[in-house]
């Protein structure tokens, strides 16, 4: 019995970490849509990198747990780091798309600091999978049916234009992010620095 349940226990943790990256956010992306997160979309610009002025004495850490604090408030599906992810929050926004959040704090002396925020979105366990199950269904049909008939290789175009899905979902969930930190910084009174002004 003893024996048993050593075997078996890696592979019910191992599922219930699976399952929660399989599990679906309960708020869509639409639904997190504002006016402030519609109007930054048409500024066309970079999300990958924010920078706020700080002054204040505020940790990184407790920065970080203030981000935490409001994602759980307002429903955001999360992840902490566990102590040796690449990450300091993981945060779902669909089925498809995550965005993990690094920070960094520069310190310039006499209390103030420089805080960094890097998005980096990505694909979710659910979103790659997909993408593997859809390839192998196009190869399975172009290998039936692609030596009486040209249309089966038509099916490989799925894989593009599921891409360039996936990459727009990613962008939308690093736009709303970005929105939500700053709402967060402003909050705080961090000020938020231009890098387009900082050159």
């Amino acid at each position: 019995l003893v024996a048993h349940l050593f075997l078996l226990q890696p592979l019910v943790r191992g599922w219930t970490g699976y399952r929660g990256n399989l599990r679906t956010p309960k708020t869509r992306l639409h639904g997190r849509e504002n006016l402030r997160t519609a109007l930054r979309d048409s500024e066309h610009q970079q999300f990958e990198l924010l920078e706020y002025w700080n002054d204040r004495g505020l940790d990184r850490l407790d920065f970080v747990a203030r981000i935490l604090d409001r994602l759980d408030k307002q429903g955001w599906q999360n992840k902490a780091d566990a102590g040796w992810n690449r990450y300091d929050v993981q945060v779902y926004g669909s089925t498809w798309s995550v965005v993990q959040l690094l920070t960094v704090s520069e310190t310039l002396g006499h209390g103030k600091q420089v805080l960094r925020c890097r998005l980096t979105p990505g694909g979710t366990l659910f979103a790659k999978t997909f993408f593997w199950l859809l390839l192998a269904l196009d190869l399975l049909l172009i290998g039936l049916l692609g030596r009486d008939h040209s249309w089966p290789y038509l099916t490989l175009l799925t894989l593009p234009l599921f891409v360039l899905f996936l990459a727009k979902n990613q962008r939308d969930l690093q736009r709303l992010l970005v929105v939500f930190i700053d709402e967060l910084a402003s909050d705080l009174k961090l000020k938020k620095i231009d890098p387009e002004k900082s050159k």
